[in-house]
């Protein structure tokens, strides 16, 4: 499979797809590590996401979420840019990206944890909702897991 070329980016694998497009996992200027989305352009409203897309960069920061380095919605591939989250880890193939995701924790973690996640949860969306946004596709799947930051949840694909 030969990866999409996006001038900027040096994209280097996949590391995920779901119903609007792929991740995969790139380095950008100053070669930096970041999360690169190519949307499916039948699966997604530009518009609608564009105007999203700006609210997000426009807010201020929050730690739980994941923010919106750049995007392209003009010009194919069209993509959204983002911080790389997650690890290197070794698989059966080889080296591979492993993003975890709050679907791997269901029914695995203590009650007090489970809460303590619900508030982080609670907290960014009523902090994107006081900017007049609303995530439009909240799943187990797009909060992710990041144990190296200030918080645990990171909430991903909003509009």
């Amino acid at each position: 499979m030969s990866l999409p070329q996006i001038a900027g980016l040096d994209l280097q694998e996949s590391i995920g797809s779901g119903s609007v497009g792929s991740v995969f996992r790139a380095t950008g200027s100053g070669g930096r590590g970041c999360a690169v989305k190519v949307l499916n352009s039948m699966a997604v409203n530009r518009k609608g996401l564009e105007f999203t897309l700006q609210l997000l960069q426009a807010m201020p920061p929050h730690r739980g979420i994941l923010q919106v380095l750049g995007f392209d919605l003009l010009h194919s591939p069209y993509h959204v840019t983002c911080p790389l989250v997650g690890s290197l880890s070794a698989d059966g193939a080889g080296r591979g990206w492993k993003t975890p995701t709050l679907e791997a924790l269901c029914g695995r973690v203590p009650a007090d944890q489970a809460w303590s996640l619900i508030y982080e949860i609670a907290d960014s969306l009523g902090y994107m909702h006081r900017y007049g946004i609303a995530h439009g596709n909240l799943t187990t799947q797009n909060i992710l897991i990041d144990s190296g930051a200030e918080t645990t949840t990171r909430l991903s694909d909003v509009g």
